[in-house]
C-alpha cells in the first residue's frame, strides 16, 4: 500500500476529475485516491430530499427538532474523511473496523 503524504480526493467537478484521473473509479477501488468529489453536483431540492432520508434513517439529527436530546454538530457516516481522510493506513484501517462492525449488526444488509 502506498502511504503518500498527500492522499487527496479527486475534485471539484467531473471535467477536472477526468483531466487527472484516466479511469477515477479504478483510481478509487485500488485506494489511490480517498474520495471523489463532485461539488454543486446535486440541487438544494436534491440535497433536501438526501438530508431528510438521512434524518428518518436516524444518521443525523432533526434540526427542526428543537427540543431533541441529540445535540450533535457534525454528522459523519461510516469512515470520515474530514477525521481520518489526509492518513491513508489509518483510514482504511478504520473503513475495516467498521465494516467488520457493521456485517456483524446487520449481515443480510451486504447480501442484498
Amino acid at each position: 500500500m502506498n502511504d503518500q503524504v498527500d492522499w487527496l480526493p479527486a475534485q471539484p467537478d467531473l471535467k477536472t476529475v477526468l483531466k487527472s484521473y484516466q479511469n477515477p473509479i479504478y483510481s478509487l477501488s485500488q485506494a489511490e485516491i480517498p474520495a471523489i468529489i463532485l461539488r454543486n453536483v446535486y440541487s438544494s431540492e436534491q440535497c433536501q430530499g438526501l438530508i431528510n432520508r438521512f434524518t428518518n434513517m436516524g444518521l443525523m439529527r432533526d434540526e427542526a427538532d428543537i427540543s431533541s436530546a441529540d445535540k450533535r454538530t457534525r454528522i459523519d457516516i461510516g469512515t470520515s474523511l474530514g477525521n481520518r481522510g489526509d492518513n491513508k493506513t489509518r483510514f482504511l484501517t478504520h473503513d475495516r473496523i467498521n465494516l467488520y462492525i457493521s456485517v456483524q449488526m446487520c449481515p443480510l444488509h451486504f447480501f442484498i
